[in-house]
């Protein structure tokens, strides 16, 4: 890679829009693959202190891709992969709780907004 290439390389944080209504967010670079050219997303952690998924997408798939900055990308991350709640210990159930209750309508706090 010569010096022109190596100060174009692209590295951003970035929410990029998919066709098909949908979004990720992480940290963009190019990759090539096979002789095709993708993009490669790393998805941080909630907590932002590693990654969490990577994704590969080429151009088709693409609808628009907004350059932010880390904080955004968290923030988004955080919205789309919320933390599950924290199980209570034994010794914080009050008289008449059942965490084994079925019916429980708390159930539906889990769902993935995809």
């Amino acid at each position: 890679m010569d010096r022109e290439q190596a100060a174009n390389k692209f590295e951003q944080h970035c929410i990029i829009e998919l066709f098909g209504h949908n979004k990720i967010a992480g940290f963009v670079t190019e990759e090539t693959i096979g002789g095709c050219a993708f993009l490669r997303v790393d998805v941080p952690t909630v907590d932002g202190g590693g990654v969490q998924f990577t994704k590969y997408f080429g151009n088709g798939a693409i609808y628009a891709m907004n350059v932010t900055t880390k904080e955004e990308v968290l923030k988004v991350v955080g919205w789309m992969f919320p933390k599950p709640p924290v199980p209570r210990a034994a010794s914080q159930l009050t008289a008449g709780d059942n965490d084994d209750d079925q019916d429980d309508d708390d159930d539906d706090d889990l769902e993935r907004p995809f």
